[in-house]
């Protein structure tokens, strides 16, 4: 059913080009909800032709579950219908809607709500199974689930409603916890050599069987973490699941997203306060430039992080930026200047191969090597490997690498086993269909 077509029956006034492409784009917030998409059609022959653009505005900005009723019948509202499906809930399963109506991500497994509502997996479990026969959610995947936005936004307005700020704080505080663990126990099976800038800790019950099952896990969850990024009430949270995101970002090269999730983890570390916190953010968005050879968002980036880690005395940071500016300068064939910054870092760091040493050459070797290589190889010879904490650009032994047999990629559909059968998307509530 499209709201087009409902209005080139309700009216007698044929539409032009432009108010057809004004109403065609109703379906998106009516959520293609059959009687959203009525009332919105019956709402739009009310108005005169020429005020469409306008009416579909209001409905764009403004409080759609407002909106969508038609004035003067109380009992064709959205909210009306969806109001009767939940009042019909037990309490329990009342809270778990309440609940998932503040998860920030696109969709959700049982595992996740459970830790959204403090409940145990079994109980989630049931719960999630009478909003599915309550129509309230739908199984958007096997063993994934999803709402409707208009049912996601009911479900925001009965938390707020219903449970005070404290209580809906400590719920997303629980998952974003909860999703910094399981990145950090994905990070530290599916990369092992990556040098953690954050230095936290992860529980051994996050853990994942293999490196194959730890990268199909951020394959999945990806969406939902950089969701979380932006919705984590710590703030201490965000960029420390940035920081172990980056290894996954380096591999599989999810630049736009990579940039995104450090790009969050900045404004969080200056919204805490922390310094290293700020030095990690920049650092992994200097990388992110860099993968992608972006040299003078890189290099700027990269003199950020630098000024930071000298700031705070962080030296593997500081020898980290050093040693990637210089691989800039390489690059873009600015040899002299590449050789005298190694050349002034090698004078001012102290003694000692833990500070002298990158990726297993000392840079006063790049040093030499730049002032006496063949031009054609100083790129190769002089600056090379990561440096302290830099992400390691390849999955470990064992792990299933992008391109080879067995490799998943993140799309619907694809995940195996279910305790139902996998459902079209989210059914609407009783008397919406």
């Amino acid at each position: 059913m499209q709201v087009g077509r409902c209005v080139g029956q309700l009216s007698d006034q044929p539409l032009d080009p432009g108010q057809r492409v004004s109403v065609g784009r109703c379906g998106e917030p009516c959520g293609r909800i059959p009687l959203a998409l009525s009332i919105a059609a019956a709402n739009i022959t009310n108005h005169p032709l020429g005020s469409i653009a306008d009416h579909i505005k209001d409905l764009l900005d403004g409080n759609r579950l407002t909106a969508l009723q038609i004035p003067g019948d109380s009992d064709s509202t959205m909210q009306t219908v969806l109001g009767q499906s939940y009042d019909a809930l037990d309490p329990a399963a009342r809270r778990m809607f309440r609940r998932l109506g503040l998860f920030p991500g696109p969709d959700f497994t049982v595992a996740a709500a459970a830790v959204l509502a403090d409940v145990s997996r079994a109980e989630a479990g049931r719960l999630v199974d009478r909003l599915l026969d309550a129509h309230l959610i739908g199984e958007s995947a096997a063993d994934r689930f999803a709402l409707h936005d208009l049912t996601r936004l009911y479900a925001q307005a009965r938390a707020e409603a219903e449970d005070s700020a404290p209580d809906r704080e400590t719920a997303r505080g629980r998952l974003t916890d909860w999703y910094l663990e399981r990145t950090l126990a994905a990070q530290a099976l599916a990369f092992p050599g990556y040098a953690r800038g954050s230095g936290a800790q992860y529980s051994p019950c996050a853990g994942f069987a293999t490196p194959a099952e730890a990268l199909a896990w951020f394959d999945t969850e990806i969406p939902n973490l950089i969701a979380a990024l932006h919705d984590d009430p710590i703030g201490a949270h965000t960029w420390r699941t940035a920081d172990g995101l980056r290894p996954y970002f380096a591999t599989h090269i999810n630049v736009g997203e990579w940039i995104d999730a450090a790009n969050a983890a900045i404004k969080a570390a200056e919204r805490v306060g922390d310094a290293e916190a700020r030095f990690c953010g920049w650092y992994s968005l200097a990388h992110a430039y860099m993968s992608v050879s972006d040299y003078p968002k890189a290099m700027s980036a990269f003199k950020t992080a630098l000024s930071i880690a000298r700031a705070i005395d962080h030296h593997h940071g500081i020898d980290g930026c050093e040693n990637f500016i210089a691989q800039i300068l390489i690059f873009t064939g600015r040899l002299d200047e590449a050789a005298g910054r190694l050349e002034s870092v090698t004078a001012t760091a102290p003694a000692g191969p833990e500070r002298l040493q990158h990726g297993g050459r000392p840079l006063a070797a790049r040093r030499g090597a730049l002032r006496a290589g063949p031009p054609g190889r100083l790129a190769a010879g002089a600056v090379r490997g990561p440096g302290p904490g830099h992400p390691v650009r390849r999955p470990p032994s064992g792990a299933v690498r992008p391109g080879q047999p067995g490799h998943r990629e993140a799309r619907p559909g694809r995940r195996g086993g279910s305790r139902h059968a996998v459902r079209p998307g989210p059914r609407p509530p009783p008397g919406v269909r």
